[in-house]
């Protein structure tokens, strides 16, 4: 059975986040064998790292989709390539100063060297209600990406869904909600093809959704229980 680890990150990049680690045997359920305490220090540089980088991957979102509406466009090669090379060097930067934040700040020592005691590939359950910390890329953290760790992000409070309104599902069948995004030029009929022949040899469920609101989905989600979720098409995020 393998251990989770537990990582729960309260606070803000301007004052610091409080920081607590638990280890247990088994599931969430299970009561906790260790806990202790420390703190990552405030980093407002980091956040900003981040949203660099964002901005380099939308430029790139952009020069696809602009591909995408016009195929004939010619589109200088130089340009391309300058684009995805300051999307790999901002990528860089985000995880140099990611691993150096969680590396260095001595407060929160203890935590790292009892994850470095933790042995292969535990799971590690990330708990925050920061939305900037749930995007950050915590699989490039060097301490995980050595140890093979799973890592799964939640919020600190959160209501489990009533098994009781979840529909049931056949014994041993795996369940997959596929979702179609947008789709322009894209296609997404050998996606289904192929999602659908690797069901059908699994004997898995799939229910398709095409471009669904966010109501829709989050219903979706929340009563009824999915083993695998596949998404095929375009998102854009405007913030």
């Amino acid at each position: 059975m393998k251990r989770l680890l537990t990582l729960i990150l309260d606070g803000e990049f301007e004052q610091g986040f409080d920081a607590t680690l638990e280890i247990r045997q088994g599931d969430i359920h299970s009561p906790s064998q260790t806990r202790i305490k420390g703190r990552l220090s405030g980093n407002r540089d980091l956040l900003n790292c981040y949203r660099h980088w964002q901005q380099r991957y939308l430029s790139l979102e952009m020069l696809f989709r602009a591909l995408s509406a016009n195929p004939e466009q010619v589109t200088n090669s130089s340009q391309r390539g300058e684009a995805f090379a300051a999307c790999r060097q901002a990528a860089e930067v985000l995880e140099k100063s990611l691993n150096h934040w969680l590396n260095s700040d001595p407060e929160f020592r203890g935590i790292r060297d009892k994850l470095l005691r933790s042995g292969k590939k535990f799971q590690l359950l990330l708990q925050t209600n920061n939305p900037w910390l749930r995007r950050f890329p915590w699989h490039r953290w060097d301490l995980l990406a050595e140890a093979q760790a799973e890592v799964a992000l939640s919020a600190i409070e959160y209501d489990c869904p009533n098994p009781l309104n979840r529909q049931p599902t056949p014994k041993g069948k795996v369940r997959i909600l596929a979702i179609l995004g947008q789709g322009a030029n894209l296609n997404q009929q050998a996606d289904q093809q192929a999602l659908e022949e690797l069901a059908g040899q699994a004997g898995a469920q799939i229910t398709w959704r095409q471009e669904p609101q966010a109501s829709e989905l989050n219903q979706q989600l929340w009563e009824q229980g999915w083993d695998i979720l596949f998404f095929a098409g375009l998102a854009i995020k405007r913030q």
